[in-house]
Parts: C-alpha cells; structure tokens; sequence
C-alpha cells in the first residue's frame, strides 16, 4: 500500500528535486537480566527502532569486473 504521509527531513538532506529513501525497522526483542544476589531471572520486552535516510548516489557506474 502507498503512504502518503508527511514527514520531516535532517536538515542536512534538505535540497529542491532531491531523490531521499526513508527506511524504518522495528524488532520486538526480549532482554534477559540476570542479577547478582536475585533469585531467578527477569524477562523485559523492549521495541528496537531505526530510521534511516539516504541520498540518491551521485557519480560514475560502479562496474564489477569479476561478478559472474
């Protein structure tokens, strides 16, 4: 599905016509504390989260000369 949502942008990418991909990850992870004088362990839940931007790449073709 499309989005078409709005977003704002690192200033540093900011520029007229630009090309910018936006990638967004999120991992449910589980952290295990086990601690000293405690008995048994502790489960906690946590959401890791990322987002990233990039620029269009700018420049000559980047040729492989040994893929197959």
């Amino acid at each position: 599905a499309k989005d078409t949502s709005v977003t704002d942008l690192p200033t540093d990418l900011l520029a007229n016509k630009a090309f910018i991909v936006r990638t967004e990850l999120s991992l449910d992870h589980e952290i295990l504390l086990m601690l000293p004088g405690l008995q048994g362990t502790v489960i906690n839940p946590v959401t890791l989260e990322k987002t990233s931007y990039f620029r269009q790449r700018v420049g000559s073709e980047i040729t492989c000369s040994d893929c197959t």
